[in-house]
């Protein structure tokens, strides 16, 4: 009884082994729509099943196939150029990937926009060294400066930037207008004699304090005493000088 159990596994076992032998991509579909918990015990059930039609579709193959979030690119003879736009302040989520369930892939060249950053779908893979391991990636972030930038990525069969790669490379370039950042996060501490304000420096650049009575006449708080601590600008008002105010940061332009 027992042997006849074990045939009727084996054979819906082979066929998914097959299955994705011949579609490894299938492995960035399963990771991105299952949770954490179980995508640790997926990945080692799929990652030996993708890799053993990996190799033989990289030594192989002609054309690059790619997917950055809606957009399909199936190009031979040439890097695949993706373009993004948008301005400063807004939020980035790009997916992208690559048909041949690559482990790492490498920056060869150029540098993402600053407030952008390489992932993967569990928000844990990091770049070092110019290179990150993951199959399936994700750039993060929120553009902060205006600019012209572009990076372009190599997909590689193995870890750390090894192994085969794909016959063609994908370049993403970003084109970031100017825009309006919206004001860090305003802390506060209040003790006996004071209250202290304090938010993140660089974030509250091109940004001022001010107050107001009635939400509606905003002015700058006076008198006050502002200093930097810790990557922290930190402003002191005497309560005394307080009567139901509010307090908000505003652009200085």
């Amino acid at each position: 009884m027992i042997p006849r159990m074990l045939v009727r596994l084996q054979v819906p076992l082979a066929l998914l082994v097959l299955i994705l032998q011949r579609a490894p991509q299938m492995y960035t579909t399963l990771v991105s729509r299952i949770s954490l918990p179980s995508v640790q015990i997926v990945q080692k059930a799929i990652l030996t099943s993708a890799a053993l039609g990996s190799t033989h579709a990289l030594s192989g193959a002609t054309t690059s196939e790619y997917r950055v979030n809606d957009s399909s690119y199936r190009i031979r003879n040439a890097t695949i150029l993706h373009p993004e736009s948008g301005q400063v302040g807004d939020k980035v989520d790009i997916e992208f990937s690559n048909t041949i369930t690559p482990a790492s892939w490498e920056v060869t060249q150029g540098e993402l926009p600053d407030g952008l950053r390489l992932t993967d779908f569990l928000e844990q893979a990091e770049l070092v060294d110019g290179k990150i391991n993951a199959s399936s990636l994700l750039i993060l972030g929120t553009y902060t400066k205006a600019g012209n930038y572009g990076i372009t990525l190599k997909p590689w069969s193995e870890a750390n930037g090894e192994g085969e790669t794909a016959p063609q490379n994908l370049s993403i370039t970003f084109q970031i207008a100017e825009g309006q950042l919206p004001p860090p996060e305003i802390s506060y501490r209040k003790t006996e004699v004071h209250l202290v304000l304090s938010w993140d420096t660089d974030s509250g650049q091109g940004f001022e304090l001010k107050h107001s009575r009635d939400l509606s006449i905003w002015s700058s708080p006076s008198p006050i005493t502002s200093s930097e601590e810790d990557g922290q600008t930190k402003v002191t008002i005497p309560l005394s000088e307080i009567d139901s105010d509010y307090y908000r940061l505003e652009s200085a332009q």
